[in-house]
């Protein structure tokens, strides 16, 4: 704790000092004159800081994903008028692409009510993809791909007649189990791994996904 006051703070004179620019050293510091200066009750302080710390982890979480799906919407404008390789999307066949999205909404509700948001609805007349975004470490399960199935379902109630049945794609990050590649499979829904949308961003002229894995330990 002693050496906060010198190798930790940066001094401008003998009288003037000034936090150091690292987030990390000054959480500590902070933690550190809450407990060695104020007295405050350990225990709380350790709780506070690990709500804190669970806090920034979910938003980290959010982020990748979200970082995905913008991805996600840059390989469906670049893919206009393309033809890509059915291999990136888990499919036998190579996919054809709309020449032109009118509009691609990122965080659409098709309808009211609960998990009743798809993460990106690309509409090219007739034809529609609806697109979930799955930065996880697990395998997505069927729920997700069942998830998926019922908002396309809700939209084809609402507005059938004038479309083709809806493109389904799913970005999994660490694959799918073997569930939900069942139910894709029965569905023809698209889906790819980390490394199919890597291969898509470079297909299309687009940087691959950056490294944001968390390290253990």
């Amino acid at each position: 704790m002693k050496l906060a006051r010198g190798d930790l703070i940066e001094y401008v004179s003998l009288d003037i000092f000034c936090r150091i620019k690292d987030p990390i050293l000054n959480e500590f510091l902070k933690v550190w004159g809450r407990l060695a200066m104020e007295r405050q009750n350990p225990d709380r302080v350790e709780n506070e800081m690990l709500r804190k710390s669970q806090e920034m982890q979910n938003r980290f979480h959010e982020y990748k994903g979200y970082l995905a799906e913008v991805c996600m919407i840059q390989v469906l404008w670049n893919g206009q008028g393309k033809t890509l390789p059915g291999k990136y999307f888990h499919s036998d066949a190579d996919i054809v692409m709309p020449h032109r999205f009118f509009f691609i909404d990122q965080r659409h509700r098709p309808g009211a009510g609960e998990n009743m948001e798809v993460d990106i609805h690309a509409a090219a007349g007739k034809d529609v993809w609806l697109a979930e975004s799955k930065w996880w470490k697990r395998p997505v399960g069927r729920d997700v791909v069942e998830n998926l199935l019922e908002q396309a379902e809700m939209m084809m109630q609402r507005d059938g007649k004038y479309l083709r049945t809806p493109r389904l794609w799913i970005f999994a990050y660490n694959g799918v189990t073997a569930k939900a590649a069942e139910l894709i499979r029965k569905h023809g829904i698209l889906w790819s791994s980390r490394a199919e949308l890597d291969g898509l961003l470079k297909k299309v002229g687009l940087r691959k996904l950056p490294e944001l894995e968390e390290k253990s330990g």
